[in-house]
């Protein structure tokens, strides 16, 4: 008898079958500081709220075809991006390609802004936000404008839109204390008022999305 044919085993992705609301960008910092600080906190906000994440922790320092498709996918299905910016975030090609998806996706921001640990190589950028900030202050993203040396990697005759943060209020990190591991302290001010904001966000996208209007990205 003909043996019974069997389908072809195919490798599913996560990704084309679990759709991640938050997207969390950042440069890796000092020794991996930022990064230290970026990977315990999605694995907080993903317990406190069940929303999946996409996080680059393998990427390194240069973004191959697969990563750059991984990373625009990975922006245009996401509802919030958790941009930790710091004077080496706005002088890295990589993160740089990031954020200019998000302006041209129109995404919801919630900006942290990252404690300084050093250049994040020889001469190189800070690895913190080294710019001025008090509540209220509505100009906060100009400091991104006046570090950043870079123009879009993809397309060198654009401006970087910075200007597009001026809607969204940051979170500073910068004066939080910091566990021996280099990560926020569990339960933390700053940490609650994140995941406050990702469920104000994704709560209001949702009656938004049910009741037929388009929800925006301001």
């Amino acid at each position: 008898m003909p043996r019974p044919h069997r389908a072809k085993k195919e490798k599913v992705k996560v990704k084309e079958i679990l759709r991640r609301p938050l997207f969390l960008s950042y440069n890796w910092g000092k020794d991996n500081s930022t990064q230290k600080i970026a990977k315990a906190l999605c694995q907080r906000i993903f317990l406190a709220t069940e929303m999946p994440y996409w996080l680059d922790v393998d990427g390194g320092m240069s973004f191959g075809d697969e990563l750059i498709t991984e990373m625009r996918e990975g922006v245009a299905g996401c509802d919030i991006v958790i941009l930790m910016i710091s004077d080496a975030f706005c002088n890295s090609g990589n993160c740089l390609r990031e954020f200019v998806h998000t302006v041209n996706h129109r995404k919801h921001i919630i900006p942290l802004l990252v404690p300084n640990r050093g250049p994040v190589r020889e001469n190189g950028p800070s690895s913190g936000w080294t710019g001025e900030y008090s509540p209220g202050d509505e100009d906060w993203w100009k400091h991104a404008a006046s570090i950043c040396t870079n123009k879009d990697p993809d397309a060198p005759d654009k401006e970087i839109q910075w200007s597009y943060l001026s809607a969204f209020t940051p979170i500073d990190l910068r004066k939080e204390s910091l566990q021996e591991d280099g990560s926020l302290h569990d339960n933390s001010d700053a940490e609650k008022e994140i995941i406050l904001r990702v469920m104000s966000r994704f709560f209001r996208s949702s009656v938004q999305s049910g009741s037929g209007d388009e929800a925006t990205s301001q």
